[in-house]
């Protein structure tokens, strides 16, 4: 799954997850009771065998069948009940939010908010984490093939920023489903500047090796064990990176080579220059670029 999610990291009440389990047993025509399972050369983690009694009986099976093959996405489920649930809400609640802050968009952000995120809408998925056995709630932009992977990035960060600025909200709304987030939140640390006719530019980890007209690479952090997380790995050979579909329409690297001798230092300074987290920068200094 390509793309850029940003996650809730979560605990799921056991009557959510029996609610789910039966609604998917309903679904799928069974009555919920987990079959025998096949014997294998090691016991199952613990974990995993809570995870395959949480689930009917047609997916335990096909989980069981992944985890043969292999056990670290055993646990990557596809959508469920319980996301199903949540789903709706959250996404009128993150596109409330957009329109709220991005009354008078700028071309970039148009680019972003009105066509990728309206071609490739967000996807909501409820998922176990088989790193502490718990849970997290997934809201994942597609990367269109790699093609728009610095606009899933973006819209990630700004559901980061929503999820902070309405957390009290959304946490009510979770909670009401089963769903209790974890304490509290980290910022991932991407930082994007919006350019004249090529949407979003991303501020990316240099390749090793690469050349820093800085003098000092900027590593965006990944999530890391906090409630919230944004899931972002961009490398590049230069100190920005485009859209692929963007860069290929540019044929050359000269825009982002030129954002990264203006603004390289000053993003790694001061932070992220969207829309949402500086609405007042002037976009008068990229009309050049």
């Amino acid at each position: 799954m390509g793309g850029c999610s940003f996650h809730i990291r979560c605990e799921v009440s056991a009557a959510a997850l029996e609610d789910r389990a039966l609604a998917a047993s309903s679904r799928d025509g069974f009555s919920g009771a987990l079959p025998p399972l096949p014997d294998l050369d090691q016991p199952l983690p613990p974990e995993f065998r809570r995870y395959l009694e949480s689930l009917p009986p047609r997916q335990a099976i096909a989980a069981l069948s992944a985890y043969s093959l292999e056990p670290a996405r055993a646990m990557d489920e596809p959508g469920t009940p319980l996301a199903e649930t949540i789903s709706a809400p959250l996404l009128e609640d993150l596109d409330r939010f957009l329109a709220q802050r991005f009354v008078d968009p700028w071309p970039a952000t148009a680019l972003v908010r009105d066509g990728y995120m309206t071609e490739f809408p967000p996807a909501v998925y409820v998922r176990r984490d088989p790193d502490d056995d718990g849970w997290f709630v997934q809201l994942h932009f597609r990367g269109d093939s790699g093609m728009a992977l610095v606009s899933a990035a973006l819209s990630a960060h700004w559901a980061e920023g929503w999820y902070s600025a309405r957390r009290i909200e959304l946490d009510a709304l979770l909670r009401s489903s089963g769903v209790s987030p974890r304490a509290r939140v980290e910022e991932a640390g991407t930082r994007f500047i919006p350019t004249a006719a090529q949407g979003y530019a991303q501020l990316v980890q240099r390749r090793p090796g690469a050349a820093s007209s800085t003098g000092d690479d900027h590593h965006p952090k990944r999530g890391v064990e906090t409630s919230a997380r944004t899931v972002s790995r961009l490398i590049s050979d230069h100190p920005f990176a485009l859209d692929r579909a963007q860069q290929e329409l540019l044929g050359d690297h000269a825009l982002v080579d030129a954002l990264g001798d203006r603004f390289a230092e000053e993003l790694q300074r001061e932070g992220c220059l969207c829309q949402l987290c500086a609405p007042d920068f002037d976009l008068a200094r990229i009309e050049d670029l």
